[in-house]
């Protein structure tokens, strides 16, 4: 992983935007200097803005928008591999409405948290040959033998967030590391259209989910051309911590390093809690995250948290459903599912309301979207 937790980015205040070395080596005096950089600086905070703007605005393309080519058998099986984490119940849940539209069966393994855990639910899973396999955001090193076992028994695989799927033979990836870098990006640039420029920043990564590293570095490197200025440290929050620790987790830290501005979480999960945790500990602070969960929503309704980069987990959902269903009768993936992205927006108080139980969407008629893909209903 290039992302590396726990390093300050002392350099960042040294390192300018191409157009703000250029406008400070023409400049002549310092009053024209000072003016060319104030401009370039406005200018790159324009453009954070307007880029920010474009994900408030409105969500990112749906995924899917091609028919089946045929009816999927009824008699066709696939298999989910559900991880410890909260979120992947959810996606549990979702999963099984879409498989119950599509009129296919869906086999559930529940696993554990530890390694071995997770590699035994892939094996069983293995031993019942199901015609796709759909595995969630867990290390892949980890379930690499199993994902070779599959490759070998032609069975594809489904994933989401896990990334370079080309390396362990996986066929899809309704969230792949072309959106985890975007995700940093773009929260480098809220940061940046929201915050002073010389701004004090955390970033909360979890080395055990394998997106974090394109997501972390991606917002690395674009803070350091929006926000120049900007003092980044990374601290890690162990994937054990969360739903339980990671609330006091981040306190401590806050509360060691009490001049921090901004907190950007690279997944909201573990900010569970948090802001009760915060206002026990006496720390005023706004942050962010991505892929903002059911509760995390209800935080952001409240005014608990600022803003959250949200994750359309229903249409995830779905879109694994839907390339499954094109893997299993060999149907080619639509263009934006090769892209491997699915809708995301930015959130705020003013931009929810609705049911938000199975987490936010973008496309409240997901559900006949698809079924007019699959030709049912």
């Amino acid at each position: 992983m290039v992302f590396h937790a726990r390093r300050r980015r002392a350099s960042l205040a040294l390192v300018t935007t191409a157009a703000l070395l250029a406008l400070a080596a023409c400049g002549s005096d310092d009053t024209s200097d000072n003016s060319g950089r104030e401009a370039a600086t406005k200018q790159v905070i324009d453009d954070a803005k307007e880029r920010t703007k474009t994900y408030t605005d409105a969500p990112s393309d749906f995924p899917a928008d091609v028919p089946l080519s045929a009816p999927i058998p009824a008699d066709t099986n696939l298999a989910y591999l559900q991880c410890a984490a909260a979120v992947c119940a959810q996606l549990s849940e979702l999963l099984q409405d879409g498989v119950d539209a599509l009129g296919v069966n869906l086999t559930i393994v529940k696993a554990g948290a530890s390694t071995a855990d997770v590699q035994s639910a892939f094996s069983s899973i293995l031993e019942q040959s199901p015609d796709v396999i759909i595995v969630p955001a867990i290390e892949p090193d980890a379930i690499a033998s199993q994902l070779e076992e599959a490759e070998a028994a032609n069975i594809p695989v489904v994933s989401t967030g896990i990334m370079g799927i080309e390396k362990y033979g996986i066929d899809a990836a309704s969230f792949g590391q072309p959106l985890a870098e975007a995700v940093g990006r773009l929260q480098a640039d809220w940061v940046a259209a929201n915050h002073d420029q010389d701004s004090k920043v955390v970033f909360y990564t979890t080395p055990e989910l394998d997106f974090f590293g394109p997501e972390g570095d991606a917002f690395e490197k674009q803070l350091a051309e929006v926000c120049p200025a900007c003092d980044l440290r990374v601290v890690d929050l162990p994937i054990t911590s969360y739903g339980s620790t990671a609330p006091s987790l981040v306190v401590s830290d806050l509360q060691a390093n009490p001049d921090t501005d901004i907190a950007v979480f690279g997944a909201n999960e573990p900010t569970t809690g948090l802001p009760a945790a915060l206002r026990a500990g006496s720390i005023d602070i706004p942050y962010i995250g991505f892929g903002p969960t059911p509760s995390n929503l209800q935080d952001i309704e409240n005014g608990d948290q600022a803003a959250g980069l949200g994750l359309d987990y229903p249409v995830l959902a779905w879109t694994m459903v839907d390339e499954a269903a094109r893997l299993a009768i060999g149907d080619p993936l639509t263009a934006v599912e090769q892209e491997q992205f699915v809708p995301i927006q930015w959130l705020d108080a003013d931009s929810l309301s609705g049911d938000l139980s199975l987490g936010w969407t973008g496309y409240p008629d997901y559900a006949e979207r698809f079924s007019t893909l699959w030709n049912v209903g």
